[in-house]
């Protein structure tokens, strides 16, 4: 893949283009065309004609009871039986079969970063942000592909700051693809979580696979 690392601004606008309705989203985010035909109402698809990447939003949960409910069951371990993941899995397979696996980057916010590193193991990178994380005391090993980016005080995310910490101790190299972002206002919750904290990094940052 000719392209690859994506900055702030860009990660952010896939990730709230995830968000919008299909006939609200933008037709172009900077130099990426939107791809309506594999795009859903749980992922936005995009790609570059001029250097072959593509990319695949997850979104997180919209506040529908649908939505916390699929929450819930990944408390329970039991999120790879909803239909959510289903489609996401689906919906990954199908980007990946059109552009190539390795010139795919899939990206995610919260409960969307569920599917992103579980179906966006053989993309070039995947990019979460404020990743929903569920508490367990067994260690979870990242994929090499895995770029993690999370606020110091998103509530969300918090359980992974233990296997953040493990791999940063023991894969240095991995570890430096996590980035923790110093929140502001610590008592903020909703911009905490929300991708406003990509306006906090440096905006000619690089993040991911080059």
């Amino acid at each position: 893949m000719k392209g690859g690392d994506l900055n702030p601004h860009e990660l952010k606008h896939f990730i709230q283009e995830s968000y919008n309705k299909d006939d609200n989203r933008v037709a172009n985010v900077g130099d990426f065309v939107y791809d309506k035909d594999l795009s859903n109402n749980k992922a936005a698809v995009y790609y570059n004609k001029k250097t072959g990447q593509a990319t695949i939003t997850h979104r997180g949960t919209n506040g529908s009871l649908t939505d916390w409910g699929h929450n819930l069951k990944y408390s329970l371990g039991l999120y790879s039986y909803t239909k959510r993941a289903k489609k996401g899995k689906r919906t990954q397979a199908e980007v990946e079969k059109k552009y190539g696996s390795k010139n795919v980057s899939t990206l995610a916010h919260s409960q969307g970063a569920i599917n992103a590193r579980e179906y966006g193991k053989n993309s070039h990178e995947i990019i979460g942000v404020n990743s929903a994380y569920a508490p367990s005391l067994s260690y979870r090993k990242p994929n090499k592909n895995e770029y993690s980016i999370r606020s110091s005080s998103d509530v969300v995310s918090l359980p992974k700051m233990k296997d953040d910490l493990i791999t940063s101790l023991f894969n240095k190299k991995q570890g430096k693809q996590n980035i923790t972002i110093k929140s502001k206002n610590s008592f903020d919750v909703l911009r905490n979580h929300s991708p406003d904290v990509l306006d906090d990094l440096d905006p000619n940052e690089k993040i991911g696979r080059d």
